[in-house]
């Protein structure tokens, strides 16, 4: 019931689905540099996951975003095309 999101902004975000109100709650926030352009959950064990983070200094469809756009800098300022490994225990109910 755990799965992650990421974007620009410089945060991958941990989401749990709580399916007894159907609704989803952040669960936290890991500082990622760049665009997120792919995420991969593994299970470790029952109470732990590997979360898989690949960045890059651009977005993946293209060059037309850059870190200096009007709407303000973005996480992507001081970025580099990389792959981050986040060992992650799950918090148990």
């Amino acid at each position: 019931d755990l799965f992650c999101t990421g974007s620009h902004d410089g945060l991958v975000r941990l989401w749990r689905h709580d399916s007894s109100r159907s609704s989803v709650f952040p669960v936290a926030g890991i500082p990622c540099a760049g665009f997120v352009s792919g995420l991969a959950l593994s299970a470790l064990s029952s109470s732990s996951v590997l979360l898989a983070v690949a960045a890059a200094k651009e977005h993946r469809l293209g060059r037309w975003w850059s870190p200096t756009d009007s709407d303000g800098p973005s996480a992507a300022t001081g970025a580099t095309n990389a792959l981050f490994l986040y060992p992650i225990t799950v918090p148990q109910d």
